[in-house]
């Protein structure tokens, strides 16, 4: 469900290897991009709360911001 999903706004020349990190860190998978506004939208694959998630993206410095998907589930078909 959307409740488990996220989405990331990673910094300007933010390093694969960085978001591949966090990735198996956190447990995220990417489900897609939204590529006007270059924001990555990811399920939640550990048991963590999308709450531990987010606080857990945001103290990384490439990562410009974290938030629960709310406002594009709505295009999710």
């Amino acid at each position: 469900s959307a409740a488990q999903e996220i989405l990331i706004k990673f910094n300007p020349g933010v390093k694969q290897a960085q978001v591949n990190a966090l990735e198996s860190e956190v447990g995220l998978q990417q489900i897609k991009v939204i590529p006007e506004i270059n924001v990555r939208v990811y399920k939640i694959t550990s048991s963590k709360s999308v709450k531990e998630v987010i606080a857990l993206c945001e103290k990384k410095p490439f990562v410009k911001y974290a938030e629960p998907n709310y406002q594009y589930k709505a295009l999710k078909n």
